[in-house]
């Protein structure tokens, strides 16, 4: 499994989360009670994709924060996440407690905007290493070194 395909299950993770803390407080409590730990912007249900999956300026130290975990993936374990709960969680929980400190309607589109980020991040360092190593592919091994070469900037950068 590539990075890019993890950050996207991150992502559905993250709103299939929020999703189902909303079906609790529909089908599990009592009429009228309010669930204070449910994101109700978070919920995409009759939602169009356009509302939400678009690109908005993010907090500058929080990309930073995505794209150097994405580049410790590929330097540790090269391009690929270990699958344990606390380190796929702790990207979710990154975004999740970012999104949180946005107004409501900017939470959603703020969690697309750094899943691309990951995307794109994870697409720029295989190339760099592709370049060095054409047939280099996930979890094999490479020089680290050859990203410390290579300036850390993304090509796409997403600025609040």
């Amino acid at each position: 499994m590539n990075l890019s395909m993890t950050a996207m299950a991150l992502a559905r993770r993250y709103v299939e989360n929020w999703n189902m803390q909303s079906e609790k407080t529909r089908f599990g409590t009592q009429t009228g009670h309010v669930n204070p730990y449910e994101d109700p912007w978070m919920d995409i249900t009759n939602r169009s994709p356009s509302e939400w999956q678009r690109i908005i300026p993010v907090d500058q130290d929080v990309a930073d924060q995505i794209r150097s975990m994405v580049r410790e993936d590929f330097v540790k374990r090269y391009g690929m996440t270990d699958g344990s709960p606390e380190h796929v969680n702790d990207r979710s929980n990154l975004i999740k407690q970012y999104t949180k400190t946005l107004p409501g309607e900017q939470r959603l589109p703020a969690t697309w905007t750094l899943e691309q980020i990951i995307s794109q991040e994870a697409e720029r360092i295989k190339e760099i290493i592709l370049e060095k190593d054409p047939s280099w592919t996930y979890g094999k091994p490479f020089d680290p070194s050859i990203l410390e070469q290579e300036s850390s900037k993304s090509h796409f950068e997403a600025r609040g």
